[in-house]
């Protein structure tokens, strides 16, 4: 009996062994979720406006995931997450800079939930139109301030 067992020993290690990877091959074994990029969620994207400077983007948001050389007024936030047996899942939100301002935000998270795209000439077209309403208001007031001169 005992040389009949030491015979079959080979043949428990080769089931043993056959049994793992089949095991392993029907996903019972534990695999871990990956996260990986910058974590973003809708509430820190409302909290940007345009034109914050890039200290208080980064102090918001964080470090960007991708800021090249090439393109210093742009910075790339990515978000990837892969869990057990589903594809992975990726956001993206860029930021343009124009003058060292928050001009342009693009991507998956807009503030607000709508796009937001500000152009520093905007800003002086509408500093532009509230002089020329102010202009128009003083000289109505002056007009009016002659009228009743006169009317005296």
């Amino acid at each position: 009996m005992f040389q009949l067992s030491q015979s079959f020993r080979p043949l428990r290690i080769f089931i043993a062994a056959t049994s793992l990877v089949t095991l392993s091959a029907c996903g019972l074994i534990y695999k871990q979720t990956i996260a990986q990029g910058n974590l973003l969620d809708q509430k820190s994207v409302d909290e940007l406006a345009p034109g914050m400077s890039k200290r208080q983007v980064s102090l918001i948001l964080g470090t960007p995931a991708i800021q090249t050389p090439f393109q210093q007024d742009r910075w790339d936030y990515l978000y990837s997450y892969k869990s057990d047996g589903q594809p992975a899942q990726t956001k993206n939100l860029s930021l343009r800079f124009a003058d060292g301002q928050l001009s342009v935000i693009e991507g998956d998270f807009k503030p607000g939930g709508k796009a937001v795209v500000f152009k520093p000439e905007d800003a002086l077209i509408e500093a532009t139109r509230e002089y020329q309403r102010e202009l128009k208001a003083a000289k109505k007031e002056r007009e009016i301030a002659e009228d009743e001169v006169i009317a005296e």
